[in-house]
């Protein structure tokens, strides 16, 4: 009997053991849900509050600011499609949204001749080459943002060590930076140095770096995306009451007196609907709005 007692008093301490860990099991994890919860909503507030300031850049330099969040829209797209995920595609988003922060020391027409590629002062080039590594560490000073500046001092290195301003090579070249170079050089082909060029055409471009300066498999897999549908290709026109959260300005929504109100590029969350809604009753917009088609 006693060895019986003994038995059912061990089983019942083994089961008392086996609930505890298992509630204890739930408390760590419910509290690991909310870190990770907290942790992409500092992410997002933080994407929001550059996205906002980078709205506010554009509105008097489109070239620029347009270019930075077509590069982080492309970024957003090839890093999945590469399996770069959770916080590391927050981290990355941001540093394709600052990734030319750096250009901001130079004169707007300097800025724009970099981005046609037409500039031929050695002093500017030069300025140009070390803009991934000027400016931007004061914004990103925090450790958990601490990553993104490695990110945006990489995004010219090329994998054959060719690249700028260190000449790194593949192995010391960020996945995240390999993703920005593609998407970067693309943008600036398709919408800066040419405009309009094809998907087609600008990919056949920086296919002749593929190896060199790309990664193939990352320059293989945005290939894909971008003949598939490149979202900044073709545009419809709409009435200010169809726009939505989430569509793409493929032109600057202007006032009838010449007052921009939002630029081109420009992705619509609730609070620009809001805003065009209160100051359109006091200042009328040019319509149509053009939006990019894709977005409907």
């Amino acid at each position: 009997m006693d060895e019986r007692a003994d038995m059912e008093l061990l089983q019942s301490q083994l089961t008392k053991y086996a609930k505890d860990v298992a509630a204890l099991y739930r408390d760590l994890r419910t509290e690991n849900e909310l870190l990770v919860k907290a942790n992409r909503e500092l992410g997002e507030g933080f994407y929001d509050m550059v996205l906002m300031a980078l709205d506010m850049i554009t509105l008097h330099d489109d070239s620029l600011g347009g270019h930075c969040k077509r590069v982080a829209f492309y970024s957003d797209g090839l890093a999945t499609a590469v399996g770069i995920d959770g916080e590391r595609i927050m981290n990355l988003k941001l540093a394709a949204l600052l990734h030319d922060i750096g250009l901001l020391r130079l004169p707007r027409d300097a800025r724009l001749r970099i981005l046609e590629g037409t500039e031929e002062s050695a002093e500017i080039i030069e300025i140009y080459q070390q803009h991934p590594i000027v400016d931007i560490r004061p914004i990103i000073s925090s450790e958990r943002f601490a990553g993104i500046a490695e990110i945006i001092s990489a995004h010219h290195e090329h994998l054959d060590g060719s690249g700028f301003p260190a000449g790194l090579k593949e192995p010391r070249i960020p996945l995240e930076s390999r993703v920005i170079a593609i998407t970067d050089a693309y943008d600036l082909i398709k919408h800066c140095k040419t405009r309009g060029t094809e998907p087609r055409l600008a990919i056949a471009t920086m296919e002749m770096d593929a190896g060199t300066k790309y990664d193939v498999q990352f320059l293989n897999s945005f290939k894909k995306i971008v003949l598939e549908g490149d979202p900044f290709t073709s545009f419809v026109e709409i009435e200010m009451e169809d726009l939505a959260p989430g569509y793409i300005l493929s032109e600057a929504i202007m006032t009838l007196s010449d007052v921009k109100m939002l630029s081109a590029d420009t992705v619509l969350r609730e609070d620009h609907l809001e805003a065009l809604a209160k100051y359109a009753k006091r200042w009328p917009l040019k319509l149509p709005i053009k939006i990019y088609l894709p977005q409907l």
